[in-house]
Protein backbone atom coordinates (compact mmCIF):
# COMPACT_ATOMS: atom_id res chain seq x y z
CA UNK A 1 0.00 0.00 0.00
CA UNK A 2 1.68 3.31 -1.33
CA UNK A 3 2.22 6.03 1.31
CA UNK A 4 2.61 9.23 0.47
CA UNK A 5 5.86 10.25 1.01
CA UNK A 6 7.95 13.79 0.14
CA UNK A 7 8.26 13.65 -3.31
CA UNK A 8 9.40 16.08 -5.90
CA UNK A 9 7.26 19.43 -6.35
CA UNK A 10 5.11 18.23 -2.90
CA UNK A 11 5.46 21.19 -0.40
CA UNK A 12 7.63 19.74 2.68
CA UNK A 13 6.21 19.45 5.92
CA UNK A 14 7.18 18.86 9.68
CA UNK A 15 4.70 17.82 12.59
CA UNK A 16 6.29 19.87 15.87
CA UNK A 17 4.43 18.89 19.60
CA UNK A 18 5.21 21.03 22.31
CA UNK A 19 4.49 17.17 24.34
CA UNK A 20 3.42 14.25 23.43
CA UNK A 21 0.09 14.16 25.07
CA UNK A 22 -2.84 11.97 24.16
CA UNK A 23 -4.15 14.82 21.67
CA UNK A 24 -0.72 14.70 19.63
CA UNK A 25 -0.75 10.92 19.59
CA UNK A 26 -4.63 11.20 17.86
CA UNK A 27 -3.17 13.76 15.47
CA UNK A 28 0.23 11.79 14.53
CA UNK A 29 -2.01 8.42 14.52
CA UNK A 30 -4.48 10.20 12.01
CA UNK A 31 -1.71 11.01 9.73
CA UNK A 32 -0.23 7.72 9.51
CA UNK A 33 -3.69 6.34 9.15
CA UNK A 34 -3.75 8.43 6.07
CA UNK A 35 -0.45 6.75 5.18
CA UNK A 36 1.10 10.29 4.97
CA UNK A 37 5.00 10.50 5.67
CA UNK A 38 5.43 13.50 8.18
CA UNK A 39 8.77 13.47 10.05
CA UNK A 40 7.99 14.79 13.79
CA UNK A 41 9.39 16.46 16.58
CA UNK A 42 8.25 16.57 20.10
CA UNK A 43 10.34 19.67 22.17
CA UNK A 44 9.30 17.86 25.25
CA UNK A 45 10.59 14.40 26.02
CA UNK A 46 9.68 12.30 28.98
CA UNK A 47 12.15 10.07 27.30
CA UNK A 48 9.42 7.15 25.99
CA UNK A 49 8.86 8.28 22.79
CA UNK A 50 8.01 5.79 20.20
CA UNK A 51 9.93 5.09 17.10
CA UNK A 52 10.42 7.44 14.07
CA UNK A 53 9.63 10.65 16.71
CA UNK A 54 12.11 12.98 17.78
CA UNK A 55 13.07 15.24 19.94
CA UNK A 56 16.16 17.92 20.31
CA UNK A 57 17.52 16.12 23.47
CA UNK A 58 17.63 12.98 21.26
CA UNK A 59 18.68 14.70 18.62
CA UNK A 60 21.81 15.82 20.35
CA UNK A 61 22.54 12.57 22.30
CA UNK A 62 22.60 10.78 19.30
CA UNK A 63 24.92 13.07 17.59
CA UNK A 64 27.25 12.78 20.97
CA UNK A 65 27.20 9.08 20.03
CA UNK A 66 24.45 7.54 22.95
CA UNK A 67 23.61 3.99 22.19
CA UNK A 68 19.66 3.71 22.83
CA UNK A 69 20.20 -0.21 23.88
CA UNK A 70 18.28 -1.77 26.62
CA UNK A 71 14.91 -2.14 28.33
CA UNK A 72 12.67 0.40 30.75
CA UNK A 73 13.05 0.20 34.13
CA UNK A 74 10.41 -1.83 36.17
CA UNK A 75 9.70 0.16 39.95
CA UNK A 76 11.75 -1.64 42.27
CA UNK A 77 15.00 -1.80 39.28
CA UNK A 78 16.05 2.17 40.24
CA UNK A 79 19.45 2.72 42.19
CA UNK A 80 18.92 3.28 45.93
CA UNK A 81 21.15 2.99 48.48
CA UNK A 82 21.48 -0.94 50.46
CA UNK A 83 18.85 -1.80 52.42
CA UNK A 84 16.58 0.71 51.61
CA UNK A 85 12.97 -0.76 50.96
CA UNK A 86 11.20 0.11 47.76
CA UNK A 87 6.89 0.04 47.80
CA UNK A 88 4.95 -0.13 44.69
CA UNK A 89 1.04 0.02 43.49
CA UNK A 90 -0.69 0.12 40.71
CA UNK A 91 -0.30 3.95 40.51
CA UNK A 92 3.24 4.97 41.56
CA UNK A 93 6.05 3.94 43.89
CA UNK A 94 7.94 5.13 47.26
CA UNK A 95 11.57 4.78 48.85
CA UNK A 96 11.83 4.15 52.87
CA UNK A 97 14.56 4.66 54.84
CA UNK A 98 13.27 2.52 57.51
CA UNK A 99 9.86 4.48 57.98
CA UNK A 100 10.64 7.66 56.29
CA UNK A 101 9.72 8.08 52.92
CA UNK A 102 12.79 9.70 50.92
CA UNK A 103 11.65 9.19 47.29
CA UNK A 104 8.42 9.29 45.39
CA UNK A 105 8.44 7.20 42.15
CA UNK A 106 6.49 8.23 39.16
CA UNK A 107 5.84 5.75 36.49
CA UNK A 108 5.57 6.60 32.89
CA UNK A 109 2.59 7.26 30.74
CA UNK A 110 1.36 3.23 30.86
CA UNK A 111 0.77 2.99 34.29
CA UNK A 112 0.27 -0.59 34.85
CA UNK A 113 3.21 -1.77 33.49
CA UNK A 114 4.51 0.36 36.68
CA UNK A 115 7.88 1.25 34.47
CA UNK A 116 9.93 4.63 35.81
CA UNK A 117 9.62 7.45 34.19
CA UNK A 118 11.09 9.51 36.82
CA UNK A 119 12.03 9.62 40.98
CA UNK A 120 11.94 12.37 43.13
CA UNK A 121 14.06 12.75 45.92
CA UNK A 122 13.38 14.58 49.19
CA UNK A 123 15.39 16.07 52.00
CA UNK A 124 14.25 15.33 55.86
CA UNK A 125 11.38 18.32 55.58
CA UNK A 126 9.77 16.17 52.60
CA UNK A 127 10.94 19.30 50.35
CA UNK A 128 11.44 17.53 46.95
CA UNK A 129 15.32 18.26 46.03
CA UNK A 130 16.31 16.04 43.37
CA UNK A 131 14.31 14.44 40.37
CA UNK A 132 16.46 11.32 38.26
CA UNK A 133 14.62 10.89 34.99
CA UNK A 134 14.99 7.56 33.55
CA UNK A 135 13.84 6.63 29.60
CA UNK A 136 12.79 3.71 27.91
CA UNK A 137 16.02 2.57 27.67
CA UNK A 138 16.43 2.40 31.76
CA UNK A 139 18.83 4.70 31.39
CA UNK A 140 19.23 7.60 34.04
CA UNK A 141 19.69 9.77 31.77
CA UNK A 142 18.53 13.54 33.42
CA UNK A 143 18.33 15.22 36.87
CA UNK A 144 16.54 18.05 37.61
CA UNK A 145 17.81 20.11 40.77
CA UNK A 146 15.11 21.96 43.11
CA UNK A 147 16.17 24.72 45.59
CA UNK A 148 15.04 25.20 49.27
CA UNK A 149 11.84 25.37 48.76
CA UNK A 150 10.90 22.83 46.49
CA UNK A 151 10.95 25.04 43.24
CA UNK A 152 12.86 23.49 40.20
CA UNK A 153 16.07 25.33 39.56
CA UNK A 154 17.79 23.79 36.55
CA UNK A 155 17.82 20.09 34.44
CA UNK A 156 20.34 18.49 33.03
CA UNK A 157 20.19 15.57 30.08
CA UNK A 158 23.38 13.16 29.86
CA UNK A 159 24.94 11.06 27.54
CA UNK A 160 25.53 7.17 28.20
CA UNK A 161 28.83 7.71 30.05
CA UNK A 162 27.22 10.98 32.77
CA UNK A 163 28.71 13.87 30.64
CA UNK A 164 26.67 17.02 30.54
CA UNK A 165 25.30 17.58 26.95
CA UNK A 166 22.42 19.77 27.67
CA UNK A 167 21.40 22.10 30.91
CA UNK A 168 18.21 24.69 31.59
CA UNK A 169 18.26 26.93 33.69
CA UNK A 170 14.57 27.09 34.49
CA UNK A 171 15.31 30.94 36.48
CA UNK A 172 16.68 32.63 33.78
CA UNK A 173 15.06 30.36 30.95
CA UNK A 174 18.80 29.83 28.82
CA UNK A 175 20.63 26.83 27.61
CA UNK A 176 23.66 25.25 26.84
CA UNK A 177 24.56 22.76 24.76
CA UNK A 178 28.10 20.98 24.66
CA UNK A 179 29.16 18.93 21.67
CA UNK A 180 32.68 17.83 21.26
CA UNK A 181 33.90 19.83 23.95
CA UNK A 182 32.44 23.12 22.65
CA UNK A 183 29.84 25.14 24.53
CA UNK A 184 26.77 26.78 22.68
CA UNK A 185 24.65 29.28 24.57
CA UNK A 186 21.03 30.36 24.06
CA UNK A 187 19.05 33.13 25.72
CA UNK A 188 15.71 31.06 25.25
CA UNK A 189 13.91 28.49 24.89
CA UNK A 190 12.80 29.88 21.46
CA UNK A 191 16.50 30.58 20.42
CA UNK A 192 17.82 27.04 21.35
CA UNK A 193 14.58 25.14 19.30
CA UNK A 194 15.01 27.35 16.38
CA UNK A 195 18.72 26.83 16.25
CA UNK A 196 17.77 23.01 16.59
CA UNK A 197 15.25 22.71 13.91
CA UNK A 198 17.63 24.45 11.37
CA UNK A 199 20.77 22.08 12.63
CA UNK A 200 18.85 18.93 12.11
CA UNK A 201 18.22 19.98 8.18
CA UNK A 202 14.34 20.35 8.35
CA UNK A 203 12.65 21.33 5.71
CA UNK A 204 10.45 24.11 7.02
CA UNK A 205 7.99 24.82 3.70
CA UNK A 206 5.28 23.77 5.80
CA UNK A 207 4.34 23.67 9.93
CA UNK A 208 1.75 21.30 11.63
CA UNK A 209 1.63 22.36 15.24
CA UNK A 210 -1.01 21.79 17.50
CA UNK A 211 0.05 24.40 20.31
CA UNK A 212 -0.53 28.31 20.92
CA UNK A 213 2.70 28.18 23.08
CA UNK A 214 6.92 27.71 22.04
CA UNK A 215 5.76 25.53 18.19
CA UNK A 216 3.26 28.91 17.31
CA UNK A 217 6.16 31.03 18.68
CA UNK A 218 8.54 28.89 16.31
CA UNK A 219 6.20 29.42 13.37
CA UNK A 220 5.97 33.00 13.84
CA UNK A 221 10.10 33.30 14.35
CA UNK A 222 10.97 31.16 10.86
CA UNK A 223 12.60 33.87 8.38
CA UNK A 224 10.97 32.20 5.15
CA UNK A 225 7.23 32.31 4.11
CA UNK A 226 5.45 29.33 4.98
CA UNK A 227 1.63 27.45 4.81
CA UNK A 228 1.49 26.19 7.99
CA UNK A 229 -1.49 24.52 9.54
CA UNK A 230 -2.40 25.07 13.54
CA UNK A 231 -4.33 22.33 14.70
CA UNK A 232 -6.70 23.70 17.31
CA UNK A 233 -7.92 20.85 19.76
CA UNK A 234 -9.14 22.84 22.82
CA UNK A 235 -12.56 22.96 23.77
CA UNK A 236 -14.90 25.73 23.81
CA UNK A 237 -13.89 28.98 25.72
CA UNK A 238 -15.01 32.25 26.92
CA UNK A 239 -13.14 34.13 24.16
CA UNK A 240 -10.22 33.64 21.32
CA UNK A 241 -6.70 33.35 22.92
CA UNK A 242 -4.46 35.76 22.48
CA UNK A 243 -2.17 34.28 19.91
CA UNK A 244 -4.77 32.65 17.89
CA UNK A 245 -6.40 36.60 17.76
CA UNK A 246 -2.84 37.37 16.62
CA UNK A 247 -2.78 34.51 13.73
CA UNK A 248 -6.32 35.77 12.77
CA UNK A 249 -5.21 39.28 12.35
CA UNK A 250 -2.23 39.13 10.90
CA UNK A 251 -2.39 39.10 7.17
CA UNK A 252 1.68 37.53 6.90
CA UNK A 253 1.16 35.42 9.33
CA UNK A 254 2.42 31.64 8.19
CA UNK A 255 -0.27 29.82 9.34
CA UNK A 256 -3.30 29.97 6.66
CA UNK A 257 -5.37 27.27 7.74
CA UNK A 258 -6.87 26.21 11.80
CA UNK A 259 -8.06 22.62 11.74
CA UNK A 260 -10.52 22.03 14.51
CA UNK A 261 -10.89 18.13 15.41
CA UNK A 262 -14.24 18.62 17.53
CA UNK A 263 -17.54 19.79 15.97
CA UNK A 264 -18.39 22.20 19.22
CA UNK A 265 -14.86 23.46 18.95
CA UNK A 266 -15.44 24.31 15.10
CA UNK A 267 -18.95 25.88 15.55
CA UNK A 268 -17.73 27.90 18.32
CA UNK A 269 -14.64 29.59 16.33
CA UNK A 270 -16.85 30.18 13.47
CA UNK A 271 -19.29 31.88 15.39
CA UNK A 272 -16.27 34.16 17.32
CA UNK A 273 -14.78 35.29 13.94
CA UNK A 274 -17.65 34.99 11.30
CA UNK A 275 -15.29 36.80 9.17
CA UNK A 276 -12.27 34.31 9.26
CA UNK A 277 -14.48 31.24 8.62
CA UNK A 278 -12.59 30.06 5.44
CA UNK A 279 -9.65 30.16 7.52
CA UNK A 280 -11.16 27.12 10.03
CA UNK A 281 -12.00 23.85 8.84
CA UNK A 282 -13.93 20.70 10.74
CA UNK A 283 -11.51 17.31 10.41
CA UNK A 284 -11.98 14.48 12.63
CA UNK A 285 -9.44 12.27 13.59
CA UNK A 286 -9.01 9.24 12.14
CA UNK A 287 -9.24 5.76 14.34
CA UNK A 288 -7.84 2.45 13.62
CA UNK A 289 -11.06 0.02 13.36
CA UNK A 290 -9.46 -3.12 14.16
CA UNK A 291 -12.78 -5.58 13.35
CA UNK A 292 -16.07 -5.60 12.45
CA UNK A 293 -18.44 -5.93 15.30
CA UNK A 294 -20.37 -8.83 14.86
CA UNK A 295 -23.24 -8.22 17.24
CA UNK A 296 -22.44 -11.34 19.97
CA UNK A 297 -23.88 -11.24 23.10
CA UNK A 298 -20.61 -10.66 24.67
CA UNK A 299 -19.75 -7.80 27.14
CA UNK A 300 -16.42 -6.98 28.38
CA UNK A 301 -15.02 -5.13 31.69
CA UNK A 302 -11.33 -4.00 32.80
CA UNK A 303 -11.19 -2.90 36.15
CA UNK A 304 -8.58 -2.85 39.00
CA UNK A 305 -10.82 -2.62 42.21
CA UNK A 306 -14.11 -4.32 42.86
CA UNK A 307 -16.49 -1.49 42.65
CA UNK A 308 -18.30 -2.12 39.72
CA UNK A 309 -21.82 0.02 39.61
CA UNK A 310 -24.78 -2.08 39.19
CA UNK A 311 -22.99 -5.47 38.28
CA UNK A 312 -25.20 -7.92 39.82
CA UNK A 313 -28.13 -6.36 39.21
CA UNK A 314 -27.29 -6.50 35.36
CA UNK A 315 -26.53 -9.91 35.44
CA UNK A 316 -29.11 -11.05 36.53
CA UNK A 317 -31.33 -9.00 34.49
CA UNK A 318 -29.47 -10.04 31.23
CA UNK A 319 -28.58 -13.83 31.74
CA UNK A 320 -28.53 -13.89 27.70
CA UNK A 321 -25.50 -12.04 27.85
CA UNK A 322 -22.12 -12.89 29.00
CA UNK A 323 -20.19 -10.49 31.52
CA UNK A 324 -16.34 -10.75 30.87
CA UNK A 325 -14.72 -9.39 33.98
CA UNK A 326 -11.05 -8.56 33.88
CA UNK A 327 -8.30 -7.09 36.49
CA UNK A 328 -4.81 -7.11 36.08
CA UNK A 329 -4.12 -8.20 39.72
CA UNK A 330 -6.11 -10.33 42.06
CA UNK A 331 -9.59 -10.05 42.33
CA UNK A 332 -11.14 -9.48 45.93
CA UNK A 333 -13.61 -12.06 47.26
CA UNK A 334 -16.61 -9.27 46.39
CA UNK A 335 -15.40 -9.42 43.16
CA UNK A 336 -15.01 -12.89 42.95
CA UNK A 337 -18.63 -13.87 44.59
CA UNK A 338 -20.02 -12.80 41.67
CA UNK A 339 -18.75 -16.12 39.75
CA UNK A 340 -21.69 -17.73 41.13
CA UNK A 341 -23.55 -16.91 38.07
CA UNK A 342 -23.38 -18.96 35.12
CA UNK A 343 -23.40 -15.66 32.57
CA UNK A 344 -20.00 -14.68 34.19
CA UNK A 345 -16.50 -15.24 33.30
CA UNK A 346 -13.71 -13.51 35.58
CA UNK A 347 -9.74 -13.26 34.70
CA UNK A 348 -7.95 -12.27 37.40
CA UNK A 349 -4.33 -11.40 36.61
CA UNK A 350 -5.31 -10.79 32.98
CA UNK A 351 -2.12 -10.48 30.87
CA UNK A 352 -2.01 -8.28 27.78
CA UNK A 353 -2.53 -11.02 25.53
CA UNK A 354 -6.16 -11.84 27.63
CA UNK A 355 -6.74 -8.78 27.45
CA UNK A 356 -6.49 -8.54 23.30
CA UNK A 357 -8.44 -11.60 22.81
CA UNK A 358 -11.26 -10.06 25.11
CA UNK A 359 -11.09 -6.71 23.16
CA UNK A 360 -11.90 -8.49 19.98
CA UNK A 361 -14.32 -11.42 21.49
CA UNK A 362 -16.93 -9.16 23.00
CA UNK A 363 -19.06 -6.52 20.92
CA UNK A 364 -20.19 -4.52 23.78
CA UNK A 365 -18.27 -2.41 26.62
CA UNK A 366 -19.54 -1.37 29.98
CA UNK A 367 -17.29 1.02 31.19
CA UNK A 368 -19.18 1.25 34.56
CA UNK A 369 -16.00 0.14 36.86
CA UNK A 370 -15.17 3.02 39.45
CA UNK A 371 -11.77 4.67 39.98
CA UNK A 372 -9.46 4.92 37.50
CA UNK A 373 -10.00 3.65 33.96
CA UNK A 374 -7.24 0.45 32.69
CA UNK A 375 -5.12 0.46 29.92
CA UNK A 376 -7.51 3.21 28.07
CA UNK A 377 -10.18 0.54 27.89
CA UNK A 378 -12.62 2.77 26.64
CA UNK A 379 -10.21 4.49 23.61
CA UNK A 380 -9.45 0.17 22.87
CA UNK A 381 -12.81 -0.58 23.32
CA UNK A 382 -14.10 1.91 20.28
CA UNK A 383 -10.72 0.74 18.03
CA UNK A 384 -12.77 -2.59 18.19
CA UNK A 385 -16.07 -1.47 17.29
CA UNK A 386 -17.57 -2.37 20.39
CA UNK A 387 -20.83 -1.18 21.36
CA UNK A 388 -20.01 1.47 24.52
CA UNK A 389 -22.11 2.04 27.66
CA UNK A 390 -21.95 3.30 30.41
CA UNK A 391 -22.86 5.28 33.74
CA UNK A 392 -22.57 9.29 34.49
CA UNK A 393 -21.04 7.89 37.61
CA UNK A 394 -18.24 6.17 36.05
CA UNK A 395 -17.80 7.11 32.81
CA UNK A 396 -13.90 7.59 31.89
CA UNK A 397 -13.68 8.73 28.29
CA UNK A 398 -16.50 10.47 27.36
CA UNK A 399 -15.46 11.29 23.65
CA UNK A 400 -15.72 7.53 22.82
CA UNK A 401 -19.54 6.78 23.84
CA UNK A 402 -22.83 8.49 22.40
CA UNK A 403 -25.01 10.73 24.79
CA UNK A 404 -28.04 7.89 24.24
CA UNK A 405 -25.53 5.38 25.90
CA UNK A 406 -24.41 7.32 28.94
CA UNK A 407 -27.04 6.69 31.70
CA UNK A 408 -27.35 7.55 35.05
CA UNK A 409 -27.43 5.08 37.81
CA UNK A 410 -30.79 5.73 39.49
CA UNK A 411 -31.64 4.95 35.46
CA UNK A 412 -29.80 1.58 35.28
CA UNK A 413 -33.41 -0.47 34.72
CA UNK A 414 -33.30 1.94 30.90
CA UNK A 415 -29.73 0.52 30.20
CA UNK A 416 -30.94 -3.11 30.70
CA UNK A 417 -33.78 -2.61 28.50
CA UNK A 418 -32.07 -0.37 25.84
CA UNK A 419 -29.84 -4.03 26.06
CA UNK A 420 -32.22 -6.26 25.99
CA UNK A 421 -33.64 -4.91 21.85
CA UNK A 422 -30.10 -4.70 21.14
CA UNK A 423 -29.35 -8.14 21.24
CA UNK A 424 -32.88 -9.56 20.31
CA UNK A 425 -32.74 -8.71 16.51
CA UNK A 426 -29.08 -8.69 15.15
CA UNK A 427 -29.86 -6.08 12.76
CA UNK A 428 -30.71 -3.54 15.35
CA UNK A 429 -27.52 -3.86 17.23
CA UNK A 430 -25.65 -4.05 13.81
CA UNK A 431 -27.44 -0.20 13.68
CA UNK A 432 -26.55 0.85 16.76
CA UNK A 433 -22.97 0.41 15.80
CA UNK A 434 -22.85 2.48 12.50
CA UNK A 435 -25.01 5.20 14.58
CA UNK A 436 -22.27 5.29 17.51
CA UNK A 437 -19.55 5.60 14.71
CA UNK A 438 -21.33 7.97 12.63
CA UNK A 439 -21.82 10.72 16.04
CA UNK A 440 -18.26 10.34 16.12
CA UNK A 441 -18.34 11.88 12.78
CA UNK A 442 -15.44 9.88 11.33
CA UNK A 443 -12.82 11.53 8.82
CA UNK A 444 -11.61 9.57 5.84
CA UNK A 445 -7.89 8.87 4.76
CA UNK A 446 -8.08 10.98 1.96
CA UNK A 447 -9.49 14.11 3.63
CA UNK A 448 -6.24 13.95 5.85
CA UNK A 449 -4.89 13.47 2.01
CA UNK A 450 -6.64 16.40 0.55
CA UNK A 451 -5.52 18.75 3.34
CA UNK A 452 -1.75 18.56 2.92
CA UNK A 453 -1.93 18.59 -0.72
CA UNK A 454 -3.75 21.80 -0.83
CA UNK A 455 -1.00 24.46 -2.26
Amino acid sequence: METIGRRAGEIEMLMLFNSYDQKSKDLYQSFQLAQIDVPVVVLHDNGFLPAGITSPISFYRAKAGVKNQGKARYFNQIDTPRFWEIRGTMRSGEVFNHEQKVAQINYATVKQNRLVESVDWYDKKGTIRLSEHYNQYGQKWARTVYDAQGKAFSKTWFDDNDREILVQNYFTNDFILTLAGKNYFFKSALEFYTYFIKDAGYNLDRLLINSLGVPFFLSSALPTEGRDILFWQEGVRQELPGNMTSILNDANSRIKQIIVPDQASYTWLCQARPDKQATFKQLPYLYPQNRKNQARKTAFILTNSDQIEKIEALVQALPEIEFNIAALTEMSPKLLAINKYDNVVLYPNANQARLDNLWGYADIYLDINHHDEVKQAVRKAYENNMLIFAFEETVHDRQFIMADNLYATKDAVQLVLKLKKLIAKKATFIQAVKTQNQAMGLATKKDYQDLVNEK
